[in-house]
């Protein structure tokens, strides 16, 4: 969303709260965008609005979490995802967020067991092979990182930003050694998006580590 739609859409939603001021989702919403312009006392605020509304809105607890991680405040993080995820336990995307709490906040083994036991679908979903990979990349397992985005890759090769997680495994592979297979994935994501600077930037990473496999 760009910049002046974010600005338009908070004022909506503020203006949405005022006329329901019973409704937790419109100070929720705001606290979202708020969170996405930087605005992070502002967003806490308006999520602990949404939360004297509605104590058990899990995603108004997941919010929060959200900022004090950004905020570096790990304890109370952690505090606000457990009690989001005991509102709404078997939410993948609340679990994927625990996931990146731990991980940030130097536990990335508790992370991985977190996920390792979803079924293939559930770690396909881009949220979740993200903190696979980032979990598997904190314990130095490129490998593992690298197939965490192919996973991904595969489950959502049709969507226009497919590319991103293509070139995300090719890095992986690229840092596991596997240069072969590196290319391989950068090619793939040349393929659907022939300029971006990402492919461009691993592909002078890549041709640094193993200059004598680089195609012609």
């Amino acid at each position: 969303m760009m910049a002046g739609e974010n600005t338009a859409a908070l004022e909506q939603f503020e203006t949405a709260a005022r006329l329901d001021p019973r409704n937790a989702q419109f100070p929720l919403f705001a606290a979202q965008l708020l969170m996405q312009q930087g605005k992070l006392e502002e967003a806490k605020a308006s999520a602990a609005r949404a939360l004297e509304i509605d104590p058990d809105e899990p995603i108004a607890h997941a919010t929060l979490a959200m900022i004090e991680l950004e905020q570096g405040n790990h304890t109370a993080a952690l505090e606000r995802i457990v009690e989001s995820r005991r509102i709404s336990p078997d939410d993948v995307g609340l679990r994927a967020q625990h996931a990146k709490v731990l991980r940030k906040s130097g536990h990335p083994n508790d992370a991985l067991q977190l996920l390792l036991g979803l079924s293939e679908n559930e770690q396909a979903q881009e949220a979740v092979a993200t903190e696979l990979a980032a979990s598997f990349e904190a314990i130095n397992q490129p490998a593992r990182a690298a197939a965490a985005w192919e996973l991904a890759y595969r489950a959502k090769a049709n969507s226009p930003t497919s590319w991103r997680l293509a070139v995300r495994a090719a890095d992986m592979h690229a840092k596991a050694g596997a240069t072969t297979d590196a290319w391989r994935w950068l090619d793939e994501a040349r393929s659907r998006k022939p300029d971006a600077a990402e492919i461009k930037s691993v592909e002078q990473e890549l041709r640094k580590l193993s200059p004598t496999t680089a195609p012609n």
